[in-house]
């Protein structure tokens, strides 16, 4: 007996939904976000060589306590590792001479230089300007370049208090500039 292929993709739509309703709570709340470094580059002869590295996407919504990977996808012919460095809004660079001068003392891509020890070797990953996790400016976190057809991530947990928006930067490409707002954790009555 055949049966007719309408029949056959609405039951499949009815257990594909159940399934969905009866896994989509546990999961939702254990679903990570993820953030990726993405772009590549675009040269022409005599007229420039543009860079479309960004975040994507450039804003996120997390709960208090989630964790949240970055991963680096940028083209391979252009392999860039990146930060993550926690910045107040007013310290972003937003014109050409703040963009040229970020990693100077007191801009916002200064604190990521913490990384870097002798011939720019990456010393430390993870910098904490207080606790362990994303909370305030100056945390920063280093996101390795892509090798050998790999895409390294890095993790962390945010910490910042619900309502919080932390602004981040690539010190090393600070037009790569993205938004984590922090929400109240599921347990702690949102």
């Amino acid at each position: 007996m055949r049966v007719p292929v309408a029949k056959v993709a609405a039951a499949a739509a009815i257990c594909a939904g159940a399934v969905w309703l009866s896994v989509a709570p546990a999961t939702a709340q254990q679903q990570p976000k993820t953030v990726s470094a993405v772009g590549s580059a675009v040269f022409r002869i005599n007229r420039g060589f543009t860079i479309q590295f960004h975040w994507a996407p450039q804003t996120i919504r997390v709960r208090r306590g989630a964790t949240v990977t970055w991963a680096n996808r940028v083209d391979p012919l252009l392999p860039e590792p990146h930060t993550i460095t926690i910045a107040t809004q007013p310290s972003l660079p937003d014109t050409l001479p703040e963009l040229v001068s970020c990693g100077g003392p007191g801009t916002a891509c200064a604190p990521a230089a913490g990384h870097f020890g002798p011939n720019d070797t990456v010393v430390n990953p993870v910098l904490n300007a207080g606790p362990a996790g994303l909370d305030e400016v100056g945390d920063s976190l280093f996101l390795p370049p892509p090798s050998g057809g790999t895409v390294p991530t890095v993790s962390a947990k945010i910490t910042a208090p619900a309502g919080s928006v932390l602004r981040y930067v690539c010190a090393i490409h600070p037009w790569m500039q993205g938004v984590i707002r922090v929400r109240e954790g599921r347990h702690q009555g949102a």
